[in-house]
């Protein structure tokens, strides 16, 4: 049924007003800020970013406020202004998560950025993913990255890593090299690399070292020579 625009909405409207008074107007950016402020003390799981989200509109004192969470569970865009501040003060996140991840955005500078929140949280980390993303129709991506096993080798509970594109192009012949996947932690139950170069020496040490892996039951690597999906038996 069609609303009348001369009929007025007492409910929708107290509701509304409500919400303005209480948060401002949905173009406050700081509305998420205020929220993380009143809830410092309690939140242990959060999701942040979107398109155009940024963390900002926030005073000294309050920055300082979010700086006392104690996050578990993070889920977030990279991007998002302000996000840096939140994650610099964590030390127990279990699970962290890197989503919507411009491929074409990744520099040597940006990706070790996000990598240091896993030796950050090492002591108590069990998952860590970096969702990668790219719609590029170009023959190649302009990116020359190499990322190791060693970044997580103080991860000792780390059970999950996985680092994979979400989407890209058939066209895309370079991609992100991991090496050293052996020296990845023994703790892992799954580990995901996709659309990565690797160098087949390191598979080899792998293949060594593979029994050390005890509770691994799930390995799914990709390449642009190669892709292997293995199910292990625990």
């Amino acid at each position: 049924m069609e609303k009348n625009p001369t009929v007025k909405y007492a409910c929708l409207e107290q509701t509304t007003n409500a919400i303005l008074e209480k948060y401002g107007p949905p173009t406050d950016c700081s509305i998420v800020g205020q929220f993380l402020i009143a809830n410092h003390s309690t939140l242990v799981d959060l999701s942040l970013g979107g398109e155009g989200f940024k963390l900002e509109g926030l005073n000294r004192t309050q920055v300082g406020q979010i700086k006392q969470l104690k996050l578990s569970h993070l889920l977030c865009s990279f991007d998002t202004e302000g996000l840096e501040d939140i994650l610099d003060d964590q030390r127990k996140l279990k699970h962290l998560t890197f989503k919507d991840v411009d491929k074409q955005k990744l520099s040597w500078e940006l990706l070790p950025r996000m990598l240091k929140y896993a030796a950050t949280n090492s002591k108590k980390l069990k998952e860590f993913s970096i969702y990668f993303y790219s719609e590029t129709e170009t023959d190649s991506i302009p990116i020359d990255l190499v990322y190791s096993g060693e970044d997580f080798r103080k991860c000792h509970h780390l059970q999950s890593l996985i680092l994979g594109i979400v989407a890209c192009s058939e066209k895309e012949k370079l991609a992100p090299e991991f090496v050293r996947i052996h020296s990845l932690p023994r703790s892992l139950v799954e580990i995901s690399i996709t659309c990565h170069d690797f160098k087949r020496s390191d598979f080899d040490l792998l293949g060594n070292c593979i029994h050390e892996f005890k509770n691994l039951e799930r390995m799914q690597s990709s390449s642009t020579w190669s892709m292997t999906t293995t199910n292990c038996s625990s």
